[in-house]
């Protein structure tokens, strides 16, 4: 009915505006996104497609949406996805993975195969050589390992060691600092 109406007519302006390419007008985007996405399968979509964007300003928002959207919009595919998107996409700002520390700690609880998906997936993106005492993988999602390590220690376990036994160097250091975490606490 009417309102059908109007939310095609308000997703059909925001479309207009996504061809802009403004900064400020894309957060705008991303945050009305994030409103219309548990009412609109089209709100949504434009959100994951958000979340593969390069700006640091885009994924700080992202993060911020799903931190708010994360007890009740977990189990939408939209969540998953975007942060899927937004895991491979980002350099890992310690805002941005101190705020995505609450998404993965959900899925841990959840999902275990998403939560181990997504932290391979920053695992495989992370800077180890940048990364100090307090900045380690493990480190700045501490709750998530916390709970994977009180509440699913043979899931982790055989994730670190498919971590050592792959072939990629990046994975083998991720498995050598969550050990090097729990064994420093």
């Amino acid at each position: 009915g009417e309102q059908n109406d109007l939310m095609q007519v308000t997703l059909k302006r925001f479309n207009d505006l996504k061809g802009t390419l403004n900064a400020d007008i894309e957060i705008i985007l991303v945050r009305a996104y994030g409103n219309l996405a548990s009412k609109s399968e089209e709100a949504a979509s434009c959100l994951v497609e958000f979340a593969s964007s390069h700006d640091t300003a885009v994924h700080n928002e992202m993060s911020s949406i799903l931190f708010q959207k994360g007890n009740k919009e977990y189990n939408s595919p939209w969540y998953k996805e975007s942060l899927l998107n937004l895991v491979r996409a980002v350099s890992f700002p310690a805002q941005i993975l101190e705020t995505l520390n609450y998404c993965i700690e959900h899925y841990a609880k959840n999902d275990l195969n998403t939560a181990f998906q997504v932290i391979e997936l920053i695992a495989l993106g992370w800077d180890y050589s940048k990364s100090g005492r307090e900045t380690t993988l493990p480190q700045m999602l501490n709750s998530t390992f916390v709970e994977l390590y009180n509440n699913h220690i043979d899931a982790l376990n055989a994730a670190i060691t498919r971590w050592f036994a792959s072939s990629d160097v990046q994975l083998h250091l991720a498995g050598s600092n969550v050990i090097h975490f729990f064994n420093s606490i």
